[in-house]
């Protein structure tokens, strides 16, 4: 998926860590109804403050350094 940032290549960087992290294993990934809840609270977040644009789901300009910290804290390092 195509992530639109200020920061592009840091941003791949942190993903492409992350998704080795969970390929070779060190990070475990929640169940699917926990990655749904998760999606689902995330779309309704967006919903209550972002205008409605084909965009939207794509557009981490605004909340950027949450999505970067969360990949490090799924690696296991501070954020």
């Amino acid at each position: 998926a195509e992530v639109s940032t200020f920061n592009n290549i840091l941003t791949h960087g942190l993903q492409a860590a992350w998704l080795s992290s969970v390929l070779g294993g060190e990070v475990k990934l929640p169940s699917a109804s926990e990655m749904q809840r998760s999606v689902e609270q995330e779309m309704h977040w967006k919903r209550t403050w972002m205008p409605s644009t084909s965009a939207r789901a794509a557009i981490q300009q605004l909340h950027m350094p949450k999505y970067h910290d969360k990949l490090v804290e799924d690696m296991g390092f501070g954020a």
